[in-house]
Parts: C-alpha cells; sequence; structure tokens
C-alpha cells in the first residue's frame, strides 16, 4: 500500500480510528485527493496544518477543522455551490486569517467560521456581487 492509498483509507471520522492521521499530519501544508468523496467528523481537527486546499466533496463532516491553532489559510477549489453549513466545519481556528472562494460559490455561510478571530480576508474568485455572506446567527 503507497502512502497516498493509506491517507485515502484513513480519511474517516477521528473518533473511528484514533491517531490514524497523526502520522501524516505533522506536514503544514495538506492537499486533499480530488478523489475523496468525505471528511468525517473531527477528522483533523487540533492538527498542525497552516494551510490546507480542499477540492469539491460530497461531504464535510461536524467540527472537521476544528480548533486548528496554526491554520491560516483555506482554499476552497471549484465545484462548490455553497461554502460550509452550520456544522462550525472551521470553528475555533484562531490564526485562520484568509479563506478563498471559488467561482461555483453561490453562498458562503459565516457559522463555518464561528470564533476565527483573526479572519480578516475572503477572497472571491468569482463575481462579489454574486456572493453573498450570510450569517444567520440573528
Amino acid at each position: 500500500m503507497t502512502g497516498l492509498d493509506e491517507i485515502r483509507k484513513l480519511y474517516v471520522n477521528k473518533n473511528d480510528a484514533g491517531q490514524r492521521l497523526d502520522k501524516f499530519l505533522t506536514k503544514t501544508l495538506v492537499n486533499i485527493p480530488k478523489n475523496l468523496l468525505s471528511i468525517g467528523k473531527y477528522a483533523f481537527s487540533e492538527t498542525n496544518i497552516e494551510e490546507i486546499t480542499i477540492p469539491k466533496l460530497a461531504q464535510i463532516g461536524e467540527y472537521a477543522f476544528k480548533n486548528i491553532p496554526p491554520l491560516k489559510t483555506v482554499i476552497f477549489e471549484e465545484g462548490y455551490e455553497q461554502i460550509g453549513s452550520y456544522l462550525g466545519e472551521f470553528a475555533y481556528c484562531s490564526a485562520l486569517e484568509k479563506v478563498i472562494v471559488p467561482a461555483s460559490a453561490k453562498k458562503f455561510l459565516l457559522d463555518t467560521f464561528a470564533y476565527c478571530p483573526n479572519l480578516k480576508t475572503i477572497e472571491f474568485a468569482g463575481n462579489e456581487e454574486l456572493i453573498n455572506p450570510v450569517d444567520d446567527t440573528d
């Protein structure tokens, strides 16, 4: 089994696999394989990632990237029509500064990035007038 095959096998719910990602996540830059269908809840939480590129996935689980202190940049690749849900996928990422949203996105949910006090830049690759951030915390 190659390293990439092992990574694909291990992208599962953290509660199911214990320390399964730790040996792969000593890296600070992670590119998720394009053929991955979903990321389980808490899968990358509390790791050392500084930048992550996420291809179009069927599902990103609850708090999948929660509380990653060094995370500074999140890049969503083309194909997403909606960025985020109400599951706090990137909540509590205290160093997060920048999110790059693809042109395909038409909806952006701020709850996805709850408690990210340093998030200053949301870069829209498409027409910014078509993409309206939605804050449903009211």
